[in-house]
């Protein structure tokens, strides 16, 4: 069968070549099977049993084989030819005389079937191993490479050799941003889903965590805008023609030229760019990737907060029902008899005369006459008497005074003073920032704690929903309530805005900050005067 043709295995036997893996003496199967391999990194095309054994004594490739012989070698590798791993030749090359002739001399080597399953165990363990992270590193490594695409697009000769090392390295760190990305929320969502293990070191790295989502979430609003906008720049500058270059390059190295062959690398290359472009711009009206990450990356924090604030509730709580179960079991355990068992047992779960009854004055006058043991079984002690009325209704009614009612009002005075308060700060933060003006960011004076944390906020939001840095955008702040319209100044130097908490720096630009349902107020008493 020539290569690049396409052969149908039959489910069985693609199955069949995993064997190894399990089998009862999978570490030979498996040290032999990486000998295979390393031999044909080496362009080795095959081996010899000899060479096999020779291989497996070496302690750095196969610890604990070195007493292998080689008749048990050998029969390992003529069973990993029945499964398919490997395949056998016969060796001539050394054959001086009839005896040697009728011995059977076999070659081995890595079949496709097996040099795959090889394959699938590495991208296993890689997978496995690989840590999750979020690359803030990568969005700058994207950023600058689209750049630099956008350079050589626009020079008169496609240099169509940089532009293919351009746009694999670009695919490369934006698959590893990806695929990092989702392994580190994952491994935050086992973590929020966390029940049981080591709660201190949790609580220890959960301000570490918080921290590093924190940063990337910052890093991400900032940087998401300008990866948008120079993949828009890659766009107009001729991306299409880049693909069409990049294509016929891919083709020229295939063995295949084929028309079918052509079209699948088109078809890889062009879910590429549109995957690169739909992590930051979103498809069909959807929230885009990054948009997605950032949300989940925000919602992960006070998530991972709630875990701590339960962590905590446990080690302080006075009573933890889990943990008294697991002491009584400890208890059952030492004791050296049945009878301190029955003991225990009694104690723990009261099995004892049921004093929560009540009882009428005869019973009680009776008892003091003739006490009984509490040891007493239920069965041969007397019957006691229960009020009629505790049967029917199933509580008897006390006479007496009432239980005096709780004045929450000193409470209820200084939750409502709280509220007041911070509903004070709020309208002050308001008044501050949503003047309805069109300002520039260098000229905000320094604004108080609270006006500045809602300034952050609706510039933040600005910042995100905007998908071409040079066109102005129209959102609303996180609650809705304020409408922000930002506007870029070309050319605008960075500026500086000092705050109680340090100072804030970034591109100048005009904002203008309005209450919402003001505005739509406006609007309907304009329409109806219209009307």
């Amino acid at each position: 069968m020539l290569p690049g043709m396409l052969k149908k295995v039959d489910s069985a036997a693609e199955l069949g070549v995993f064997r190894y893996v399990n089998a009862e003496k999978a570490p030979l199967y498996r040290a032999i099977m990486r000998l295979f391999v390393d031999a044909k990194q080496r362009f080795a095309l095959h081996l010899k049993p000899e060479e096999v054994v020779s291989g497996l004594r070496d302690e750095s490739v196969a610890p604990g084989l070195a007493c292998v012989e080689q008749v048990e070698a050998e029969a390992a590798l003529t069973q990993l030819k029945e499964w398919g791993n490997l395949k056998a030749h016969a060796d001539s090359a050394e054959v001086r005389t009839v005896q040697d002739f009728m011995r059977a001399h076999l070659l081995y080597q890595l079949s496709a079937e097996g040099e795959a399953a090889e394959g699938a165990l590495a991208f296993y363990r890689e997978q496995i191993e690989q840590p999750g992270e979020l690359q803030v590193a990568a969005l700058d490594d994207i950023s600058a490479l689209l750049s630099e695409l956008t350079e050589l697009l626009g020079q008169p000769t496609l240099d169509v050799q940089k532009v293919h090392t351009s746009c694999t390295a670009l695919y490369a760190r934006f698959d590893g941003l990806a695929a990092r990305a989702r392994q580190f929320m994952g491994s935050v969502q086992r973590a929020i889903d966390l029940q049981e293990g080591d709660v201190q070191a949790f609580l220890a790295y959960k301000g570490k965590l918080i921290e590093y989502l924190e940063r990337f979430i910052g890093e991400l609003i900032v940087k998401s805008p300008l990866i948008a906008s120079r993949i828009i720049a890659v766009d107009g500058a001729g991306m299409t023609r880049a693909l069409d270059a990049i294509v016929a390059r891919d083709v020229s190295d295939a063995l295949d030229s084929q028309a079918t062959t052509e079209e699948r690398i088109r078809r890889e290359w062009t879910t590429k760019w549109e995957g690169l472009r739909a992590w930051f711009f979103g498809n069909g009206g959807e929230p885009s990737q990054s948009e997605r990450l950032r949300s989940r990356a925000r919602s992960a924090i006070p998530d991972l907060l709630a875990v701590v604030a339960d962590l905590n509730a446990r080690r302080v709580r006075r009573s933890d029902r889990a943990e008294d179960f697991r002491t009584l079991a400890r208890w059952f355990a030492e004791c050296e008899t049945d009878e301190q068992a029955h003991i225990l047992w009694r104690s723990a779960f009261c099995l004892t005369p049921s004093r929560h009854l009540t009882i009428d004055a005869e019973t009680l006058a009776r008892r003091d006459e003739t006490p009984v043991s509490p040891r007493t079984s239920w069965l041969d002690a007397d019957a006691l008497l229960i009020s009629p009325h505790l049967r029917a209704v199933g509580r008897i009614r006390r006479f007496g005074r009432q239980p005096a009612i709780v004045d929450d009002s000193d409470a209820k005075r200084l939750l409502g003073n709280k509220l007041a308060e911070e509903n004070r700060q709020l309208e002050e933060a308001r008044r501050l920032i949503a003047t309805g003006g069109l300002t520039r960011l260098s000229d905000f004076a320094v604004l108080p704690r609270g006006s500045f944390d809602l300034f952050l906020d609706c510039l933040g939001a600005a910042l995100a929903s905007q998908r071409d840095p040079a066109e102005p955008v129209v959102t609303t702040s996180s609650d809705g309530s304020l409408r922000v319209r930002l506007e870029p100044i070309p050319a605008a130097p960075s500026v500086c805005l000092n705050t109680h908490d340090g100072a804030f720096r970034g591109r100048d630009c005009r904002i203008r900050i309005e209450e919402a349902f003001k505005q739509a107020h406006v609007e309907a008493d304009m329409e109806s005067d219209a009307a």
